[in-house]
């Protein structure tokens, strides 16, 4: 499974945002959820990166809170 993972992120595609897209169009409401169980996972690593002083991983974290 990381292998496909890996060779989608090699070509562009978030494998992350296939699946929720996926979900949504079957339960729009529980792809809603995850979406937001998703932004507050990466907004509570970008404020644990910024705590240890490190803003290189924290704006990576930010970068990817922009594109959900």
């Amino acid at each position: 499974m990381e292998g496909l993972i890996k060779k989608l992120e090699e070509r562009g595609i978030d494998a992350i945002d296939v699946l929720l897209d996926a979900l949504s169009k079957v339960d729009p409401s529980e792809s809603a959820k995850e979406r937001i169980n998703l932004v507050e996972k990466l907004m509570k690593e970008c404020k644990d990166y910024l705590n240890q002083g490190d803003p290189v991983q924290a704006s990576e974290k930010a970068y990817k809170l922009q594109k959900r």
